[in-house]
């Protein structure tokens, strides 16, 4: 467009010396080489290398940059990082990277990269131009040679990044600009000859597009700011040109000779040279310098003034300002909003001032009045038509009277009508409006516009609505009528509209389908018999859709009408019934409840007449409508069974669990496979189902031989009844042939006698292992035993004292044992196996008491279950595995006994027989005698002996057990040979001590509590009578040699009162270990203790 074509305005104030000489000063001899903006700082370059900080306030600080000039500045908007390109040494250029936010001890902005430039060919390192991407990741330089410098990575770090040269022309470098859309980059170059775009997005990848091949002066490149999209805008003398990133784009028709481009708040600001005009003899006048800034967007000049001798343009704080070359400062202000309307409304230019206003994010408010203000001028203007398009655009401000009164003439009822619409549609419409726009119509009779009017989705009707439907149905408009009725609401007028006025039931379902689910379910109950009889399929369609749709709430669905309540529609149409009900089976068959699930299935089962496909889909309906949880079993088992449904009644059997008449069913029937495959789908859990059938086909004249056969194997294999049982319900077969059962009976009693032969071997079995026990119990009972084991059962190492020897026999280290053992009176080897026996026998002995009791208890109780769970978790119904029976007894897991070795043994004869004495070992001792007495203690190798009759003889460490009856059990330990008073004493040996009892009557199984009273109080009375020598190596005796003399044989005791023992307490003894107070022992004096 050009220029001519753009008014010119004066929206800017220019005002001169706002530095008061700051500037001149501060640069003294210098000249200002560049700008830059940014941060709240405007930032002079000079050619002594000073770069000039000047502050809102325009006051000047000055910093050493570069020890020659400064080049080039670029300061970032977001971050506080000032670019510098300049020279230091006459000839080397080097750009540095200031921090504005890091501060030297000079107060000067901090270095953070220095880059010295590499020189080109012919040496000369000259900056033509610098940019900096916002976010410090690209770096560009351009030369004077055509180079363009690419450096990538973080900016003010060192060594961040290598750089490249990107761009290598033949003409000097006079713009760079980056770009950035969504994760793509693009640096724009342009020199003197060309214009160019390269895609650095990827390293090594970088594309070059040719964009223009002729290029601008330096300083007339830059990125544009304020717009849509950033555009590369470059200033040629005929034009201003912007670029994209692949084309270029507008074109600005501004002619000059360009020095200069800046772009400033959506403005462009371009400074032209104009050449003086001068001739003859008048000297020459300098050239003028024009300063020009277009609104680009609003198409119009905002200023333009002749200004001498400008350098540079720099922006900010909302101004712009200009650096001449005498050192002083300009600055330009823009005016606000409403003095550049007021000079707009002058001129009449409302529709600049519109797109100004709009620019500039003018308010609502604001707006309607300039709107306003410009249909007023169209209207005294007598454009009627394009100042009520205005008025339209105020609609919600101004209001709706003010604009009518200026169109009440009826030439001007279009324009006014037009109004009325916009009004409607805005919403903003009252019941006068609405009589008024109809009158409007009618007086026009415009019927189109009138239909359009009422079947408009945002039209309103402000009168009385049943009046109006009347009168237009009485006068024949029953489509105007129909929407007024529809718009409104009005559910039944519609519907009579359509059925009675219009005859179209069609419609009638289609509207009655677009209500609301409430209204519409009303709608169908009232109207649906109608519908269903003109309409039968759609009105099926419309219910399927009804009953099947989700509630939106919790509300909606307690206020849903039931299913059942439809049904009453389908009294003269049977067959919609059926697919509705079908339908909802589909769909949502927990809508149904067991009535319409019962009519259904009868539905389904009522026409026998069709054959073919239609029967066996009927068929597979019924059985699917079967599986329906709702359904009532017995009343749908008695409908299949009156209509002769056998599949169906079958799968009821089976939903119900009625296995056993599935069975009977079948076999009766004759379905013998069937029969066979029932019984191997629920024989696993229910196996009485082949004895069922076993008894069902011997009771059957016809019976096939195969099927039996297959039954018999079935129970063989699974042993599900005893062989007897199986005979006696085949003997009640009046047909069945003995061939058939020939096989069978030859297995199962050749099974039998194989059993009775296995029986007679375990009992014989039995019998000898219990002779040979009893055999060993008397041989143990009546003679010594002589314990001559070398070596630990435990640790398989030699045997020394002391030590702990069993009858089994195994003996063991003290230690090992301690450690080795759980229990302290029997074996640890032993133990599981008599764990197990023990086990079994109080199984065996209890089972038919148990069973006994549990039935009684089943029988009399009010709540069976709690008995049978009762007995459940005393574990009545599960036998316990072997190694839960030891657990259960405390029995380590130990290597079982050797082979031949006799439970009895193992286990102690105190535990396995009756009137066979049981020994408690010396903790339980303690431990009795510690609650009955607090103050009386076992000391370690001391057992207090039980005088009178009644004593039980216990053991200590050894864990020895020694029964007996009537006659005296002797027994050794190691070498020596303990004797026992009298002829009923009951000697035991532990580690080398031995322990004397006095003579006692018949043994007791355990101390009670009154014995343990008797043994305490015989311990507290009792003397040094029966105390244990020391156990010494070379008093062991070898038994079991035949010549050896017999230590029970009447003769002198030592234990007698009167003979010397050592382990009477003997206060002159002063070697006996044992002398002095009888709870005490003196280590020192045993020469066994270590």
């Amino acid at each position: 467009m050009a220029l001519l074509q753009w008014r010119k305005f004066n929206f800017f104030e220019v005002t001169k010396e706002v530095d008061n000489g700051a500037v001149a000063e501060a640069l003294q001899s210098g000249q200002v080489t560049c700008t830059a903006s940014g941060r709240g700082y405007l930032v002079l370059g000079d050619s002594r290398g000073l770069a000039h900080f000047i502050n809102r306030q325009l006051e000047v600080v000055s910093h050493r940059v570069f020890d020659a000039a400064v080049s080039q500045l670029v300061q970032l908007r977001f971050c506080p990082v000032l670019a510098a390109a300049g020279e230091d040494e006459l000839g080397v250029s080097s750009i540095k990277i200031l921090g504005l936010e890091q501060l030297d001890g000079g107060g000067a902005p901090r270095l953070l990269r220095q880059l010295k430039l590499p020189p080109a060919a012919d040496g000369g390192t000259s900056v033509t131009c610098l940019n900096v991407h916002e976010n410090l990741l690209f770096m560009s330089a351009g030369f004077t040679d055509g180079r363009v410098i690419l450096w990538r990575g973080d900016v003010t770090r060192e060594r961040s990044g290598k750089h490249q040269v990107l761009h290598a022309g033949a003409a000097p470098v006079t713009g760079l600009g980056f770009r950035t859309s969504g994760k793509t980059s693009h640096l724009f170059v342009a020199s003197t000859q060309e214009v160019c775009c390269y895609n650095i997005t990827f390293k090594d990848k970088e594309n070059q597009i040719q964009l223009d091949q002729a290029g601008c002066s330096p300083r007339c490149a830059v990125m544009s700011e304020g717009l849509a999209e950033p555009q590369f805008t470059i200033g040629r003398p005929d034009a201003i040109y912007c670029y994209s990133a692949n084309e270029r784009g507008a074109c600005f028709v501004f002619e000059g000779d360009k020095r200069l481009l800046h772009w400033f708040k959506g403005y462009l600001a371009v400074l032209t040279v104009e050449p003086a005009r001068g001739g003859g003899s008048e000297p020459a006048a300098p050239d003028k310098h024009v300063l020009t800034i277009y609104d680009v967007s609003n198409k119009y000049v905002a200023l333009s003034v002749a200004l001498r001798d400008v350098t540079h343009v720099v922006s900010d704080w909302g101004q712009l300002y200009v650096v001449t070359a005498d050192r002083r400062l300009l600055r330009l202000t823009e005016r606000d909003t409403q003095a550049k309307l007021k000079v707009l409304f002058k001129k009449n230019l409302y529709d600049m001032a519109i797109r100004l206003a709009q620019s500039q994010q003018y308010d609502a408010d604001g707006l309607v009045d300039i709107f306003r203000e410009y249909g007023d001028h169209l209207h005294a203007k007598g454009d009627f038509n394009g100042a009520i398009q205005q008025y339209i655009k105020t609609i919600g401000k101004l209001e709706p009277s003010y604009v009518i009164r200026k169109y009440l003439d009826t030439q001007r009822i279009n324009d006014l009508a037009l109004y009325l619409q916009a009004l409607h549609a805005a919403g903003r419409a009252t019941e006068d409006h609405t009589t008024l726009l109809i009158n409007c119509y009618t007086k026009l009779r415009d019927t189109i516009q009138l239909d359009m009017f009422i079947q408009g989705e945002d039209g309103a009707v402000g009168y009385d609505v049943d009046t109006a439907v009347r009168v237009c149905r009485s006068s024949g408009y029953y489509e105007q009528a129909l929407t007024m009725a529809r718009r409104h609401q009005q559910t039944d007028r519609v519907i009579a509209i359509l059925t009675e006025d219009l005859a179209d039931p069609g419609r009638a379902l289609q509207y009655v389908a677009q209500l609301p689910h409430q209204q519409c379910e009303a709608a169908i109950l009232r109207h649906g018999a109608a519908l269903l009889k003109e309409r039968p399929q759609e009105t099926v369609e419309l219910l399927k859709k009804l009953c099947c749709a989700e509630p939106q709430s919790e509300a909606e669905a307690e206020l849903a009408v039931p299913i059942e309540r439809y049904l009453d529609l389908f009294v003269a149409q049977p067959d919609a019934q059926a697919g509705f009900l079908q339908h909802l089976m589909e769909v949502r068959p927990d809508a149904l409840d067991s009535d319409a699930l019962l009519a259904l299935l009868e539905l389904y089962l009522a026409d026998g007449s069709a054959a073919g496909d239609g029967a066996v889909q009927r068929t597979e309906s019924a059985l699917r409508l079967l599986d329906s949880p709702r359904l009532d079993l017995p009343l749908a088992l008695h409908l299949c069974h009156s209509r002769g449904f056998q599949q169906g009644t079958a799968k009821l059997y089976e939903r119900a669990g009625m296995h056993s008449q599935i069975l009977q069913t079948q076999l009766e029937a004759g379905d013998y496979e069937p029969a066979l495959e029932t019984c191997r789908r629920y024989g696993q859990t229910l196996p009485h189902l082949w004895l069922e059938a076993l008894r069902a086909l011997t009771k059957q004249l016809e019976a096939p031989a195969g099927v039996i056969v297959t039954v018999l194997d079935t129970i063989e294999k699974g042993k599900l009844a005893p062989s007897m049982e199986v005979l006696e319900m085949l003997v009640e077969s009046p047909t069945l042939e003995l061939g058939t059962i020939r096989d069978y009976m030859s297995r199962t009693l050749s099974a039998d006698q194989a059993d009775i032969d296995a029986d007679a071997q375990t009992a014989d079995k039995y019998a000898a292992e219990a002779s040979r026990i009893r055999e060993q119990i008397h041989r143990e009972e009546n003679s010594a035993m002589v314990f001559q084991r070398t070596s630990c059962a435990a640790c398989n190492q030699q045997l020394e004292l002391p030590s702990v020897h069993f009858f089994c026999p195994h003996s063991y280290h003290q230690h090992c044992f301690q450690s080795y053992a759980d229990r302290d009176d029997d074996c640890p080897l032993c133990l599981p196996e008599h764990s197990q026996l023990l086990s079994d026998l109080r199984s065996q002995s209890g089972a038919e008491e148990t069973e006994a009791q549990f039935f009684q208890q089943l029988e009399t109780a009010d709540d069976m279950f709690s008995v049978v769970a009762d007995y459940f978790g005393k574990g009545t119904f599960s036998r316990p595995r072997p190694e839960e029976a030891a657990a259960e007894s405390g029995a380590p897991e130990l290597t079982p006994a050797p082979n031949g070795m006799s439970a009895y043994l193992a286990a102690g004869a105190a535990r396995t027989g009756p009137g066979l004495p049981a020994a408690d070992s010396e903790a339980r001792v303690r431990a009795a005698e510690q609650r009955s007495q607090p103050t009386q203690s076992v000391a370690e190798g001391r057992l207090r002996a039980a005088q009178a009759s009644q004593v039980a003889p216990t053991v200590a460490e050894g864990r020895l057990r020694a029964a007996q009856v009537s006659q005296v059990a002797p027994s050794v330990a190691e070498g020596r040979l303990r004797a026992a008073q009298a002829s009923q004493v009951v000697p035991s040996v532990a580690e080398g001590r031995l322990r004397a009892a006095e003579v006692r009557q018949p043994p007791l199984s355990r101390p009670t509590s009154e014995g343990r009273q008797r043994l305490q109080e015989a311990a507290r009375t009792a003397d040094a009578k029966t105390r244990a020598s020391d156990r010494r190596p070379e008093m062991a005796q070898t038994v079991s040699r035949a010549a050896a003399p017999n230590p029970f044989e009447e003769g002198p005791n030592p234990f007698d009162e009167d003979a010397t023992n050592p382990f009477l307490d003997d206060e002159a003894d002063a070697s006996n270990p044992f002398a002095g107070d009888a709870d005490e022992y003196d280590k020192s004096l045993n020469p066994f203790e270590e």
